[in-house]
């Protein structure tokens, strides 16, 4: 058959793509030994569409994979190493011999990516000299080598082998980072870095997790909503949202907005002396009881947003936000009740 057939041909988790030699695993799916396949009595899976057969006709079709069947062999196999199989659902899709599986779900943001992207990720790892921060979804762990990032106080410097024995003191696994994207390769990967003063560890807030395609590309990515909302939202185009407090105007009172207009490394070192400060001050500093309130509330709005599958940026935020007001006063949690959705997301829905 021909490849605009195979591309529409959709496959759950554990379905048999291929049992041939010579095809390579790409995203959305692993190969499996001939030592861990099943029995031929194992309980097989089909899907609305699907043909089933009669028993004893061709009852090896499942072992050998949706592709024999499309290229037309009756051919079965006996003898055989490794399959490939699914382990999403989705769509299959070929390049020469080259298997991967789109997911049937929201697309993955990483094929996507443009250098300047700002993202929102955990650090999932530790490696030699460079940390991984997971994206999301269908997304490789994306590097974030030790050369890319600020060192504290600002120092430019070349990195050391103390510092990367330190790398820890600087992001942790677990800690939820924004990055930008320095570069990108076809195959779907992506490096970052943290060179920018506005990008860099976060703390004292809260996080959400959308599908990427809802983030609309914007000239600036973090956003302050309005005064009675008062909080800041970071849109990580990766699908990650950020929201902190905004910070009090006395914490940046004397302090420059981008260190990068500044003449001279000790501006440069003084400013970014300066914006460390603030962030620990935030760190180390409780929100009041309104100020957290307000912070669910507005992720809240955001999940709303997801649910329904509309746009997010700071106009549908703080409009489902003035909905929610109308309807939910104490109990935070019930916004994300489907009735209530429904209802505070009419008006982004019309």
């Amino acid at each position: 058959a021909s490849d605009r057939n195979l591309h529409h041909h959709i496959v759950i988790p554990g379905q048999v793509l291929v049992s041939e030699p010579g095809f390579l695993r790409g995203h959305g799916t692993y190969t499996e030994s001939a030592n861990s396949y099943p029995s031929s009595s194992a309980p097989r899976w089909t899907i609305p569409g699907s043909d089933t057969h009669a028993e004893g006709d061709n009852e090896e079709c499942g072992d050998a994979g949706f592709l024999t069947e499309f290229n037309g062999s009756s051919q079965r196999h006996h003898e055989k190493s490794s399959r490939l199989i699914a382990c999403q659902a989705g769509t299959v899709r070929r390049i020469h011999r080259l298997l991967s599986v789109a997911p049937a779900a929201s697309p993955p943001y990483a094929p996507s990516a443009s250098v300047g992207d700002l993202v929102v990720g955990r650090v999932s790892q530790i490696q030699t000299a460079r940390w991984t921060v997971r994206l999301g979804p269908g997304c490789r762990d994306a590097p974030l080598p030790l050369s890319s990032v600020n060192l504290p106080g600002g120092v430019q410097r070349i990195r050391t082998s103390e510092d990367a024995l330190t790398m820890s003191k600087l992001f942790a696994p677990g800690d939820l980072l924004s990055a930008e994207v320095a570069k990108t390769s076809p195959g779907g990967d992506v490096v970052l870095h943290t060179r920018s003063l506005r990008y860099g560890k976060l703390e004292n807030g809260t996080y959400a997790h959308v599908p990427s395609h809802l983030i609309r590309r914007r000239a600036q990515h973090i956003v302050t909503l309005p005064p009675r909302v008062g909080c800041d939202v970071l849109l990580g185009l990766n699908g990650g949202v950020w929201i902190q407090r905004t910070y009090p105007t006395e914490w940046t009172t004397g302090m420059g907005t981008d260190g990068e207009d500044m003449a001279g490394t000790a501006g440069a070192e003084a400013l970014a002396e300066d914006l460390q400060k603030v962030r620990k001050r935030h760190a180390d500093t409780p929100m009041d009881s309104t100020t957290a309130k307000n912070m669910i509330r507005v992720r809240n709005a955001i999940c709303c947003l997801g649910e329904v599958r509309r746009m997010i940026d700071p106009d549908t935020i703080v409009a489902v936000y003035d909905e929610s007001l109308k309807l939910v006063t104490d109990d935070l949690g019930s916004m994300l009740d489907p009735a209530v959705i429904v209802k505070i997301t009419e008006c982004v829905r019309r």
